[in-house]
């Protein structure tokens, strides 16, 4: 019962989500108006407000932050043995490594969390999700220089203007400047007044189900029946290599319960739509990102409930 009351409700907020935009009830700009407040405020905010009021064991952090760092690294190497052994071309292989381990943390990790962790037996819920967004605080700058460097890699592009793009990723992305400000907030000892901390808890409780239905509408785009391969396997990886991969990291530093709930669900989640939009914008194959996150987006049901049970 505890694994359906988790998983139903947020691919039943994704299923909404492509519903509503395949019935043309929610029009392309508004899914593109949702995004934006939920990429720009929804999201920043729960951040904000989740870091800026954490307790700050980042000893207890940084475990959960090296497991998942072990576990996409392992991604990232089978990832490029798979694309020699598919024999895929340079701007294919930069969005197939990319989609081996860049994942959804944020849209469907943090409401698989935050749903989760409410009835499950011996874990602090609130503790567990402020350790979340710690670990995530952590881990999104790695995702995001890794991706672009796959990408660059895959064209060839990997010179002296790299530092200066990938900088750029780091200094413009709203959820690494909302857990720096939560951060800096935090450390400063400074009181937040209750009015605004209900603001922001107000804002961050709207952000969870309307980023699922946005995942929802925005994986409406494939049009074609053709399952290719590469994808499957890019998914194999990202679902499968990398919670296993995380489990045995993490079984070996000795993670308790909820370190390694964390661990397990910030692997298990699909492929990030935000990659999507990378490899565009890197001249990559977006095709074949776009197929990875749709089939990444059904099949990670499984890998959900896989680690759901175990964890």
């Amino acid at each position: 019962m505890h694994l359906v009351n988790t998983l139903v409700p947020v691919f039943l907020l994704i299923g909404l989500g492509f519903v509503l935009r395949k019935s043309n009830f929610l029009t392309g700009d508004l899914v593109g108006g949702i995004n934006k407040l939920v990429y720009w405020v929804g999201l920043p905010a729960l951040l904000f407000i989740e870091v800026a009021t954490a307790a700050y064991d980042l000893g207890r952090a940084a475990t959960p932050f090296f497991a998942m760092f072990i576990a996409i690294s392992v991604c990232i190497v089978v990832a490029y043995w798979a694309a020699a052994a598919l024999k895929l071309s340079g701007p294919s292989v930069g969005a197939f490594v990319q989609g081996t381990f860049h994942g959804n943390t944020v849209y469907v990790g943090l409401p698989v969390l935050a749903y989760s962790v409410a009835d499950l037996p011996g874990v602090d819920a609130p503790q567990t999700t402020q350790l979340a967004v710690l670990v995530l605080a952590m881990i999104m700058p790695f995702y995001l220089v890794a991706s672009v460097i796959v990408l660059l890699l895959g064209r060839h592009r990997l010179d002296r203007s790299a530092p200066r793009r990938i900088a750029r990723r780091l200094i413009t992305n709203p959820f690494i400047l909302a857990c720096v400000a939560g951060l800096c907030w935090g450390v400063s000892g400074l009181h937040m007044p209750w009015a605004i901390q209900r603001a922001f808890d107000a804002t961050a409780q709207m952000a969870l189900p309307l980023a699922l239905i946005a995942t929802g509408a925005m994986i409406t785009g494939r049009k074609s029946g053709v399952i290719s391969p590469a994808a499957l396997w890019s998914t194999a990886i990202k679902i499968g290599v990398g919670p296993l991969a995380g489990y045995l990291a993490g079984k070996a530093m000795g993670l308790d319960t909820g370190q390694m709930h964390v661990v397990l669900i910030l692997l298990a989640v699909p492929t990030a739509v935000s990659s999507l939009v990378l490899a565009d914008q890197l001249d990559s194959d977006s095709g074949l990102a776009a197929d990875i996150i749709v089939i990444s987006s059904v099949l990670s049901i499984g890998s959900l409930a896989a680690v759901l049970a175990i964890a």
